[in-house]
């Protein structure tokens, strides 16, 4: 044992551990604990976010575990339920990062796509003559005949078309072209509408196009002569195309 002496130890007297007389507590003395850790103080803070253990260590029936867990996950939902935060639209942006109605972007992207594709339409459109126009009209109408038609198409319709169709020279083509146009009127007479007017004067000029003046045209020409020269220099062509093949095979 430790000898103090009187004269150099100047320290208080330290205090014994006193163990209890208890029978039942048959644990081993506890050391003192030393350090920043034993003051309650300094002790670090405890996270007030983290999940709740409600679990205990050691041995447990399945009912206390049960119970245990069914806590666990009401305070979770719990939890979860305060934290959520509503959920944020996508911001949509332009390259220079301005931001974008998703609705009104959609509705401009598919603006310019029916822009491009009536511009499709109009040059097509645009790129061809009369002429087709008329076949597609023709086959169209053809097509919608043949649905109330029989399977079967026999000679005589064949017969029957060929007849109908109005050729150049043909003696009879101004008297067939009039009897049409009769019936046409009768038909839009049945419906209550009326043909639009023809002009009906004077044969006009020639035109690249082939339109017809509209009726109420007086008949003079005001243009500036441009029609007449493209015309004129087409026929010189054409004569020259002649001669020059004439020449070349007059001696065969």
């Amino acid at each position: 044992q430790r000898v103090d002496s009187d004269d150099d130890d100047l320290s208080p007297p330290r205090k014994q551990r006193v163990d209890s007389d208890d029978d039942d507590d048959l644990s081993p003395p506890r050391k003192q604990q030393h350090g920043r850790a034993a003051n309650a103080e300094d002790a670090p803070p405890k996270d007030e976010d983290a999940a709740p253990q409600l679990h205990r260590a050691g041995l447990h029936t399945s009912a206390q575990f049960k119970e245990a867990e069914s806590k666990l996950r009401e305070t979770r939902t719990a939890r979860a339920a305060t934290e959520e935060r509503p959920t944020e639209e996508t911001v949509y942006r332009d390259r220079k990062g301005r931001k974008l109605d998703m609705l009104n972007e959609m509705m401009r992207i598919e603006a310019e796509r029916e822009g491009k594709r009536k511009e499709a339409r109009a040059e097509h459109e645009w790129g061809r003559g009369t002429k087709q126009k008329a076949d597609e009209a023709d086959a169209r109408r053809e097509l919608a005949e043949m649905r109330d038609q029989p399977f079967a198409r026999t000679a005589e319709d064949l017969d029957a078309d060929q007849k109908a169709a109005l050729r150049e020279g043909d003696p009879m083509a101004a008297y067939f072209a009039q009897k049409r146009r009769d019936d046409e009127d009768q038909q839009l007479e049945a419906q209550g509408k009326t043909r639009k007017p023809v002009y009906k004067g004077p044969r006009p000029a020639p035109n690249r196009f082939g339109i017809a003046p509209g009726y109420r045209w007086d008949g003079v020409d005001r243009g500036n002569g441009w029609e007449a020269k493209l015309h004129l220099q087409r026929s010189n062509v054409a004569s020259l195309k002649n001669d020059r093949y004439a020449w070349s095979s007059a001696d065969m």
